[in-house]
């Protein structure tokens, strides 16, 4: 699925963007409390593994005005897409039919989806899902 997401900054974007890359595809929302503490662990993951292609997408599911805030006040810096009113089908569409926030695809480099987490990511299955993808 190659859905147009904008980013908090206005611009649009397509996974195929990212392409090669291991995508770990972060649906969170400003008022979830998990999802505030697990993006301090996807920052770190972020910082540690872009280097071997590890590419983290938060996608929220709020207002841009809301998450614009919410990622500069917690310096995200991996991109943060909005998904407007479509975050539920998105969500959906992605295997995730009852919208629960925090929710993490992992994509692999050849487009297939090795591992999907409902809940908050652990670094454990960071080890186990993710690191044996990247280069």
């Amino acid at each position: 699925m190659d859905a147009r997401l904008t980013d908090i900054h206005g611009k649009v974007h397509t996974l195929s963007e990212w392409k090669g890359k291991v995508i770990m595809l972060n649906f969170f929302a400003t008022w979830c409390a998990p999802c505030q503490a697990e993006i301090r662990d996807l920052k770190k993951w972020h910082k540690a593994h872009k280097t071997e292609g590890l590419q983290v997408i938060g996608v929220g599911l709020d207002d841009p005005h809301k998450l614009s805030n919410f990622a500069n006040s917690l310096e995200i810096p991996y991109p943060v897409l909005t998904s407007g009113t479509a975050g539920s089908a998105i969500m959906a569409a992605w295997g995730n039919a009852l919208g629960e926030v925090p929710y993490t695809v992992i994509i692999a480099p050849d487009g297939s989806i090795p591992y999907v987490q409902r809940g908050t990511f652990s670094e454990a299955a960071l080890n186990r899902f993710v690191v044996p993808l990247l280069k």
